[in-house]
């Protein structure tokens, strides 16, 4: 069966039922596996009349639209709490860096520097020289999918700050 192609959200267009379920099981986030989903079940074409569904598959698409909008809601409120979180056990001087320069820096136990950078969790915190410069990186981060990026980096603040010889024990190193 073919299906008329569109476009949903950052979902790719899929042109039969076989591409579609390659899309699917290929999915590795939740919201590639709901827009993979979404496209499966919902074909819609550019005139916005529903193809081939009858009128419970339609309600059922609404639905599914809905449920996927108060979880974009949700997941961005429950990344502004983070945020609002992390900011709030920043001195002064780290919001500003990472306000500015999208990291700021902790100072271990053992007098070692560490820059923490929000931009990904692989490999995010530098071990830093006396002059600044990177010595290498460390790697080290809930392996819960889903935990937001602020509360990430707020526990590996912690951990160097409180605990810098298990976070070293266990971090990759590159």
């Amino acid at each position: 069966m073919t299906l008329v192609n569109y476009t949903f959200g950052t979902c790719a267009t899929a042109a039969t039922n076989a591409d579609q379920w390659v899309m699917w099981t290929n999915s590795t986030t939740v919201a590639q596996t709901i827009d993979a989903w979404q496209n499966w079940i919902t074909t819609y074409n550019s005139k916005g009349k529903w193809i081939g569904q009858q009128p419970h598959e339609q309600e059922r698409a609404r639905e599914l639209q809905e449920r996927i909008a108060r979880a974009d809601r949700e997941l961005k409120e429950r990344d502004q709490r983070a945020q609002g979180l992390l900011m709030s056990y920043l001195n002064p001087i780290q919001r500003a860096d990472l306000e500015k320069n999208g990291w700021f820096l902790v100072d271990g136990k053992s007098g070692a520097r560490y820059r923490i950078r929000k931009g990904s969790l692989t490999g995010n915190v530098d071990v830093l020289n006396e002059d600044g410069s990177v010595r290498h990186r460390l790697c080290a981060h809930d392996r819960m999918i889903g935990t937001p990026l602020h509360d990430q980096l707020l526990a590996q603040k912690f951990h160097l700050e409180h605990y810098e010889a298990e976070f070293l024990r266990i971090a990759n190193r590159s």
